[in-house]
């Protein structure tokens, strides 16, 4: 067995044959803390661009990558449907640069 799993969520243990890598651990709607924020707010956290493993891109357009129109910026995170809130999470998660993704 190349892995094993443990009952803890989000641990992963890789057994000795496997490379270790970096994971950026989330759980779902777990990164997105404060429902009163903004969709911009929320993925900018503080900052005008996002840094993506040393390309800084500016935030509305990161934002726009994600469909997150200039209305849908300003929208309020507790007012999002599902799926702007999976599109959310997708691009907060991938702001963290990890270089794996189970979905």
């Amino acid at each position: 067995m190349l892995a094993r799993t443990v009952s803890k969520v989000n641990e992963f243990v890789p057994s000795a044959r496997l490379p270790k890598l970096p994971s950026g651990s989330s759980v779902q709607y777990s990164s997105v803390s404060f429902p009163r924020f903004k969709v911009y707010e929320e993925i900018a956290e503080g900052s005008d661009e996002v840094d993506l493993n040393g390309r800084k891109v500016n935030t509305r357009a990161y934002c726009s990558w994600y469909n997150f129109k200039s209305t849908d910026q300003n929208k309020k995170v507790g007012m999002l449907s599902g799926g702007e809130r999976n599109r959310l999470h997708l691009a907060k998660t991938l702001k963290q640069s990890g270089n794996l993704l189970l979905l």
